[in-house]
């Protein structure tokens, strides 16, 4: 029995494959910035009488209310200082705010399904 060969496929241009994962890569960094939700950030903190510790509670609070939305879960613990003091604060209130968050649209929705 013989085998049939498959037809021979045109090389595909550089060009054509290089605009096309430019354009894969430009629409997935769209999607990765529309998808990331706004944080509410809390108006007073711990340490707003020192401004480099309170910067870094606000950046560690947002980044553990995105990790708190997609159930990342961690513990901290590092030097003992004001800074990290800020981080590891920052993260875990994020985290609770966001769960707090998840926890009360979970009960709006229960509420209007009913």
């Amino acid at each position: 029995m013989k085998r049939d060969r498959l037809p021979e496929v045109p090389p595909i241009p550089a060009a054509h494959t290089m605009r096309r994962c430019l354009s894969i890569l430009f629409f997935a960094f769209l999607m990765g910035c529309a998808s990331a939700p706004p944080v509410p950030l809390p108006a007073t903190t711990d340490f707003d009488d020192n401004p480099k510790a309170r910067e870094t509670y606000l950046k560690a609070y947002t980044r553990g209310y995105r990790a708190g939305l997609s159930g990342e879960y961690s513990v901290w613990d590092g030097p003992n200082n004001i800074i990290a003091e800020a981080f590891a604060m920052g993260w875990s209130d994020g985290q609770i705010a966001a769960r707090l968050d998840e926890h009360r649209k979970f009960i709006e929705r229960m509420k209007l399904d009913k």
